[in-house]
């Protein structure tokens, strides 16, 4: 239980900075092996030159082990909470970390890779949740796209400091790096102890007067509020239609034919995660010196230095979503997100099929590469996590959590195992690959995605619960309390 009475403003603030040091974590995690693992210092520690088969291992298994992470959060995601899930998750990666920081050979760097990931694989299920149960509808989408602007903050940082690590002449070139992964969660661990559960969650499970206690602190309102009572009977009136079926959730989750529509959700969260790692934005973050050095021909250091400069492109691409997802809404930005990475995505291998022949074409693959990160950064980076957040109903929420973060690490795993030897094989096609995702993702968008924007969880029910809504009017108080002030 939560030490500390937290509420309005200083409760937002707590929420949101252990939310971002966990995902801070997975965005440094994101950059930090692809900037050691080939570096003189990481050679010598471990003996010999490694091949593409352990790159792609040592990067890949981090993501196996975030896959069963997250499968762990769809089986314990409700029943243990958000609060404790993330506390499990800290203790987690600041053993993985201690592992691979000390790693005599590659099978205990491997080890720690994949206790690191199983922590992280628990934080990225739950996190967005966390935010999109504790946040206003008015400003819901901003919230999640602030952790995942801190994820990029996080990637940005990596590839920096990993750079400047390289000039030092000793394994701390190395090992220091891996060793800071556990400074996020130490931080973290003392802040989750002092905050309450979500309001959503203390409802399922019975303790409506916690729920609504926890609601009103955070909007820092009376509990016989207006609004208040609002959301407490949208709430309670969301639980009993989904404990209708409560029993069979895990049973018919890809068989359910009811008006909940379980499957259609679970599934669309699924493609929606697919489609973003096979539209090439983990093949770029994490081999992008390989791409800069091998597709596009440029030298190790200048390859180093746009590694960075990609890095921090994306990162401030990042805070696009921040000021728009609210305002243009998530269907619409998919869709413009997917039309602009296409055209990137094709010309990016037009180009380094024939970046070879002139050393100006490579610099234009390289500006490529970077076009395409910003507008990724821009759309597609976040809207996954934020529309997969708020698609399901709460007894199922913690489960489509982990098929989005599950289904993520698991085509992670897929590409970064394949890229490295994928690029020595077949060059430039495998580029031809990651065009074509970019494209279907427009037409899955338009064809399968409604719009969730300004919609609160419970309404976003209602636009699949059709039998739900007859005769009943759902509605919203013209003026609302925004849960997090910006």
């Amino acid at each position: 239980m939560a030490v500390l009475h937290l509420k309005g403003r200083a409760l937002r603030v707590a929420l949101h900075f252990a939310a971002g040091l966990n995902f801070l974590l997975f965005g440094y995690d994101q950059g930090l092996l692809g900037g050691v693992i080939n570096t003189p210092q990481f050679i010598n520690a471990y003996g010999h030159q490694p091949t593409d088969t352990i790159i792609g291992t040592v990067s890949a298994i981090y993501s196996i082990g975030a896959f069963f992470g997250a499968v762990l959060a769809a089986i314990c995601g409700l029943r243990m909470g958000r609060r404790i899930m993330l506390m499990v998750s800290c203790c987690c990666v600041i053993v993985g970390a201690a592992i691979q920081a000390a790693a005599p050979n590659l099978g205990a760097m491997i080890a720690g890779r994949i206790i690191t990931g199983f922590g992280v694989g628990i934080s990225t299920s739950t996190v967005p949740i966390w935010i999109s149960e504790t946040s206003n509808p008015v400003h819901r989408g901003r919230m999640v796209a602030i952790q995942l602007e801190i994820v990029l903050i996080g990637f940005m940082f990596s590839y920096w400091f990993d750079y400047g690590m390289s000039y030092v002449q000793s394994e701390v070139s190395f090992r220091l790096p891996i060793a800071l992964q556990a400074l996020f969660p130490i931080i973290s661990l003392p802040v989750l102890y002092i905050l309450p559960e979500s309001p959503r969650v203390l409802c399922a499970w019975g303790r409506l007067d916690e729920g609504v206690d926890v609601l009103a602190r955070l909007h820092d309102l009376p509990v016989t509020n207006a609004h208040i009572v609002s959301e407490k009977d949208q709430i309670i009136r969301s639980i009993e239609i989904e404990s209708e079926i409560n029993g069979k959730v895990l049973r018919t989750l890809f068989l359910d034919k009811s008006d909940i529509k379980y499957r259609r959700r679970a599934l669309t969260t699924l493609v929606i995660f697919l489609l973003q790692q096979f539209g090439g934005c983990t093949f770029v973050g994490y081999y992008a010196p390989i791409i800069f050095e091998t597709s596009v021909g440029l030298s190790q250091n200048i390859s180093s230095i746009m590694s960075c400069a990609m890095a921090t492109t994306y990162a401030v691409g990042g805070t696009f979503p921040i000021l728009m997802v609210d305002r243009l809404g998530r269907r619409k930005m998919m869709l413009w997100g997917a039309a602009a990475t296409s055209s990137v995505f094709i010309t990016l291998t037009v180009l380094v099929s024939q970046a070879s022949k002139s050393e100006s074409i490579g610099w234009g693959a390289a500006i490529m590469v970077l076009i395409f990160i910003q507008v990724f950064a821009m759309t597609w980076n976040s809207l996954p996590w934020i529309y997969g957040s708020e698609l399901m109903p709460l007894n199922m929420r913690h489960i489509n959590g982990a098929i989005g973060a599950g289904s993520e690490f698991l085509f992670q795993f897929t590409v970064l195992e394949m890229a490295p030897s994928a690029i020595a094989s077949t060059g430039w096609r495998i580029y031809i690959f990651f065009a074509v995702f970019n494209v279907l993702s427009f037409f899955f968008v338009y064809a399968f995605c409604p719009e969730t924007v300004k919609k609160t969880l419970e309404e976003i029910d209602f636009i699949y619960i059709k039998s739900a809504t007859d005769g009943l009017e759902v509605t919203m108080p013209a003026e609302q309390p925004a849960v997090v002030k910006v």
